[in-house]
């Protein structure tokens, strides 16, 4: 409690002390009174009776300022915790203007594109580059770029085939008739054989990193499914197996 209402207290209790010493000096006046007027024995019933009603009194008094102590104090802690309601509300509000401001500033941005990538195309090897591969004498590339160039082909071939496989487009015997082909194309440029290991590996990482994903209804998959019976035609020309 404040100080003002520590004074408002203090005057109550000097008001109730000097009603009780009034109180008191008029029941002895009143015994005496009565003394002149009744046997002593009636005197003394009469005082008691008196006293009763002044200790009555008192103990009404005493109640009333019990209860006034109490309802202070639940008035003080209910504004308590008002004022701390209050502070939660402006903590709660500032956060919810802040998410607010922030969900705002996430609808406002640029969503990012979230369309499947669609599978690359690889270039089959010409009539000319199988050429090329048989008559090395007759070209300027020297042997490393011709792996390199084998390479990129028959890993964009690999990555498309585990496409067109996924979507159920492609026959059983493709897969024969690509690794029979690289083989060939290897040993014509006496290549390395962990280079066909270094091919599908390559491939099957960029086919689960990138393309494994894709569609398998969009129009450019027909597309697709046409160049890659193309290339398998071209290759079993070329390269049969044996």
């Amino acid at each position: 409690m404040g100080d003002q209402k520590l004074i408002i207290f203090g005057v109550l209790f000097f008001v109730i002390a000097l009603y009780a010493c009034w109180h008191i000096h008029e029941n002895k006046a009143l015994k005496r009174q009565i003394n002149l007027i009744v046997d002593a024995k009636s005197t003394q019933w009469l005082m008691n009776f008196v006293w009763s009603r002044t200790i009555q009194l008192f103990l009404i008094f005493a109640c009333g300022i019990l209860l006034l102590i109490a309802y202070q104090l639940q008035l003080t802690e209910s504004r308590n915790d008002v004022e701390t309601l209050k502070t939660q509300n402006v903590d709660l509000s500032r956060k919810l203007s802040e998410e607010t401001a922030r969900k705002t500033n996430e609808q406002q941005a640029p969503a990012p594109a979230t369309s499947p990538p669609i599978p690359i195309t690889a270039t089959p090897p010409t009539k000319n580059s199988i050429e090329d591969v048989y008559n090395p004498e007759d070209t300027k590339t020297d042997p490393q770029s011709g792996m390199d160039e084998i390479k990129k082909r028959y890993e964009d071939m690999f990555v498309i085939y585990m496409f067109l496989k996924k979507c159920g487009k492609i026959q059983p015997t493709d897969y024969t008739i690509i690794t029979s082909a690289l083989s060939q194309e290897m040993a014509s440029i006496n290549a390395p054989g962990r280079m066909q290991y270094d091919i599908l590996s390559a491939a099957k990482g960029s086919y689960t990193e990138i393309y494994s994903g894709s569609p398998c209804d969009g129009k450019e998959v027909d597309a697709l499914l046409i160049q890659y019976n193309n290339y398998i035609k071209l290759l079993t020309t070329n390269f049969p197996p044996p």
